[in-house]
């Protein structure tokens, strides 16, 4: 329950209170051995498949990504999606989705409310939804439309407590929030399945063409890839990607808000860069305090704080502790960050201790790590980079509350509680 009520205190509590290794007994998963030292997330994250198994710890996750996707296979299908989806985030793709951010963050907040409070995540994921839907699937206005519309009242849907974390009723018996879920779903999939039919007849030779390419590759067995695989991929990307830096960027704009020095700063270097003309991909790697800030957010608020990997036999040994088949053993994001042996004063938002450095390894991982990091790790935060300049150079963009909220979850991840009200008065001529 106080899991439920405020994630971050509970984790930081218990690590303050038993240390960098600890079980917690969790209804509905089971033995939960949580680490947070360094060489005890090696050890988790670098250990083989059939050792720890990854995908179904996640199985939880089956409600909104299916049995097929990234997130929740484990073996060689997920190792071929995986090699398949890893260059679709390459370096050199980062300027165009940037580009793509600044485009969309401009365009939609010249449409946000300027004579009241309003919570600022659900724009953001109408924001990266968009971004997504345009470098992926590359179609027409219309569909694009459809594919976000139906793709956010999907995960919508699928987030509702009930839905989430109770088996699925049978269709025949589904009732109220399962019965809502299992028609957004229905829809979203039978529009899904209408693109694929299109490309297959007329196939697009755009890059980033993920459905294109998807329908042209050969999975793993060699056989092209059935409807249900298809459609678990492209909700992953889509939805996936959607949250992790909606969520992300909400803790970042909270974290720089309440801290009038930190926006301060990151303001002044946007000034000094920009010189007054609009903000370009170009102008980006010139805001190095931008991106500590950025790191320094993910580092105290890492959406994702608990990465699972379920132990499948005997032998495996984390911090001392042989672990018997069965139970769960995971990286304690929020301890990671907060070790003070790591990180002088762990607990206070202080985006200078980035600069000019990076993490020491398996000391910063609100990404994972080891052969299951998020493929899109650091095409995520270059494009948090995008959306933060865009959204900080509105000089009236202010958090309405006077610190950073606590947070809840959504689903697996934590967000913050009252969705980052904000408010964005007109400057005065």
């Amino acid at each position: 329950m106080r899991f439920l009520r405020d994630p971050y205190a509970m984790l930081a509590g218990q690590h303050a209170r038993f240390g960098d290794t600890f079980t917690l007994r969790v209804v509905g998963v089971g033995t939960l051995v949580m680490v947070s030292d360094p060489e005890g997330i090696r050890d988790i994250v670098t250990a083989p498949p059939d050792v720890l198994a990854a995908g179904r710890a996640r199985g939880i996750l089956d409600v909104i990504y299916g049995t097929r996707s990234l997130l929740t296979l484990d073996g060689g299908g997920q190792a071929w999606q995986r090699r398949f989806l890893m260059p679709l985030f390459h370096r050199s793709h980062i300027a165009h989705g940037q580009q793509l951010a600044l485009e969309a963050t401009r365009e939609a907040m010249a449409t946000w409310p300027a004579d009241r409070p309003f919570p600022l995540v659900p724009r953001l994921m109408s924001i990266t939804t968009d971004i997504l839907v345009q470098k992926f699937l590359k179609a027409d206005r219309h569909t694009s439309l459809r594919v976000k519309e139906l793709l956010l009242a999907f995960i919508e849907a699928a987030h509702q407590p009930l839905v989430f974390h109770l088996p699925q009723f049978p269709p025949a018996l589904a009732v109220g929030p399962w019965r809502r879920y299992g028609r957004t779903r229905d829809r979203l999939d039978t529009c899904l399945r209408e693109l694929c039919a299109t490309r297959r007849t007329s196939p697009r030779t755009t890059d980033d063409d993920l459905v294109t390419a998807l329908l042209r590759a050969d999975g793993p067995n060699g056989a092209p890839l059935d409807d249900e695989t298809l459609r678990d991929i492209l909700v992953v990307v889509l939805g996936s990607g959607a949250e992790t830096v909606t969520y992300s960027l909400a803790w970042a704009m909270e974290a720089v808000l309440a801290h009038q020095e930190a926006a301060d700063r990151a303001r002044a270097e946007l000034r000094h860069v920009t010189e007054g003309s609009p903000l370009t991909v170009d102008h980006l790697p010139r805001l190095p305090y931008l991106m500590a800030a950025v790191t320094e957010a993910l580092r105290l608020y890492p959406i994702n704080p608990i990465v699972l990997r379920r132990v499948l036999g005997p032998g495996f040994t984390v911090a001392g502790f042989p672990l018997p088949a069965g139970v769960h053993v995971a990286v304690n994001g929020c301890g990671a960050h907060r070790r003070a042996v790591t990180y002088p004063d762990p607990c206070r938002f202080r985006p200078e201790r980035w600069l000019g450095k990076g993490p020491a390894p398996y000391t910063w991982v609100p990404f994972g790590g080891g052969a299951r990091k998020c493929i899109a790790a650091h095409f995520a935060v270059h494009e948090l980079q995008a959306m933060a300049a865009s959204l900080l150079l509105e000089e009236n963009l202010r958090l309405v509350s006077p610190a950073v909220s606590p947070g809840r979850l959504v689903g697996d991840m934590i967000v913050p509680s009252e969705g980052t009200i904000v408010t964005c008065t007109p400057r005065t001529p």
